[in-house]
């Protein structure tokens, strides 16, 4: 089970994939384009990994908060559950005046707090966007660069349709220089519907099974 957790662990913690270079002032509101990451409370996606084992991440609660120098960020807790147990939880938001720029950032990974935040999704998504990771979560380092790309990828949550995503793929990535690989794929109005990742020498595949989405 602690290979596991580890393998949970670190797919929330590197969700977190991005500073992109210039870090340009907002220049509209990126809330239209959030609907990439739905994360209004209760919704919650079931992923299921090559080899049989159930991956929940649900929208726990949500808070309004000051980051930054933004004020009243609706934040929401995000629960990660392997097999039925807790295994990780992480605070995502969007952000207008991030580190990125606009996007969807990651503020903490099991309650420590990351710094600066993280851009996971710059908004409005853009194929040949670049990214460079170098960050702290609590005693961890995160370093790397990232590339979004578009994909279009079979969804079993769909019935297997194929759906366009859009892609976004590490290079030269490490936690604590550890060096790890990690794809998400992201569907409108869905969220996240596939992740692939190599920790160390274990592979890990995760796909969308089903989707709980408040209305």
């Amino acid at each position: 089970m602690k290979q596991v957790l580890t393998v949970a662990v670190a797919l929330a913690l590197l969700g977190a994939l991005a500073v992109p270079g210039g870090g340009q002032p907002p220049t509209e509101d990126p809330s239209k384009d959030a609907n990439y990451y739905p994360l209004a409370k209760d919704n919650a996606w079931t992923y299921q990994t090559k080899e049989g084992m159930l991956i929940l991440v649900r929208v726990a609660g949500v808070e309004t908060k000051k980051v930054g120098k933004e004020k009243d960020v609706s934040c929401a807790k995000l629960e990660t559950l392997v097999n039925s147990k807790p295994a990780a939880t992480e605070q995502v938001a969007v952000l207008k005046e991030g580190p990125a720029g606009p996007g969807i950032y990651r503020l903490a990974v099991n309650d420590r707090p990351v710094e600066p935040p993280l851009c996971f999704l710059k908004l409005p998504p853009k194929k040949g966007d670049r990214w460079t990771v170098n960050s702290t979560i609590g005693s961890e380092t995160v370093k790397g660069q990232f590339a979004a790309d578009e994909e279009e990828v079979p969804v079993p949550f769909k019935g297997g349709a194929k759906l366009k995503a859009i892609k976004s793929v590490s290079s030269n990535l490490s936690v604590n220089g550890q060096p790890m690989e990690l794809t998400y794929y992201f569907v409108p109005d869905i969220g996240i519907v596939l992740e692939r990742a190599r920790i160390g020498m274990v592979p890990v595949e995760m796909k969308l099974t089903k989707l709980e989405k408040k209305e």
